[in-house]
């Protein structure tokens, strides 16, 4: 990457998670114990330890009735015009994102807060899921991608035959029949195939994505093909890293292969499922 790591500001406000601090250059969390030199791209911090993790937790505050300046819980007068602070019962804490309302007490809620949340919820759905298939003994089905024409464009693809689980895919040509399929293998940027439908531009993001094999554990949550067909996939969308479930079903020729590129198809499938219920 030709830009200058120091000269990359991270998205997000840099409040750590669980002792975690993101990387400026390249987004990935690291423990605490790491700083100032990121696990993944080994660049340096150009930041104080202050900056990138400045407190253990959201620090609450309260307003001045007088000058409406936010001061820090612990302070009895308002740094500004020293106005007494009033006071406020237990249960009138709010978050500073909330609705309105009258309480004079308020906490922020860090970006990095919000995806742990949601990571944690899609993990309990993801478990539910798994659960529920294996009592049932059937396969995910992901509504934001049926396996249907309408999911890619009616008439656009006409050499797209059938959809059929990953299991039942045709190896390549090149490939040994008995090589079962893997989440990723030692990944290298010339494993990745152009596939029929046109999202170079994608499949060009790949390969980048594969010199650093870590990046792309980063993305792909689950590491193992799993019988149940339900994966998790983390991706960035305007900003916000997201973490979504997709399934193993992808539409291929009448000869079984892959219409699309041989290589991470569920990450091609997320793009359909940023606006899905389940877009963590």
């Amino acid at each position: 990457m030709a830009a200058d790591s120091m000269d990359i500001r991270y998205a997000f406000p840099l409040f750590p998670i669980n002792d975690m601090w993101p990387c400026p250059a390249c987004s990935f969390k690291n423990t605490l114990s790491a700083y100032p030199y990121c696990q993944l791209c080994s660049q340096g911090n150009s930041q104080s330890s202050e900056d990138v993790y400045p407190m253990d937790h959201p620090i609450p505050t309260w307003q001045c009735s007088r000058c409406t300046l936010n001061n820090r819980t612990n302070n009895e007068r308002c740094e500004a015009c020293s106005y007494t602070k009033e006071k406020s019962k237990p249960d009138e804490t709010v978050l500073v994102n909330s609705a309105p309302t009258t309480s004079r007490t308020l906490t922020s809620l860090a970006v990095c807060d919000r995806e742990h949340d949601d990571e944690l919820n899609a993990e309990n759905v993801f478990q539910h899921i798994v659960s529920f298939c294996k009592q049932a003994q059937t396969h995910f089905v992901d509504d934001g991608f049926v396996p249907s024409p309408g999911s890619i464009g009616v008439g656009s693809y006409e050499s797209i035959s059938q959809w059929l689980r990953i299991s039942d895919v045709a190896p390549l040509p090149d490939d040994p029949p008995d090589l079962p399929w893997t989440i990723f293998s030692s990944p290298q940027p010339s494993d990745i195939q152009q596939g029929v439908l046109g999202d170079c531009w994608l499949v060009a993001a790949l390969a980048l994505i594969s010199e650093r094999p870590r990046l792309l554990e980063h993305i792909l949550l689950t590491k193992q093909i799993n019988s149940q067909g339900v994966y998790l996939v983390r991706i960035c969308h305007n900003g916000l890293w997201k973490t979504i479930i997709v399934d193993d079903c992808f539409p291929c020729t009448k000869h079984k292969r892959l219409q699309m590129s041989n290589t991470i198809p569920p990450i091609k499938t997320v793009r359909h499922d940023l606006h899905s219920p389940r877009a963590f």
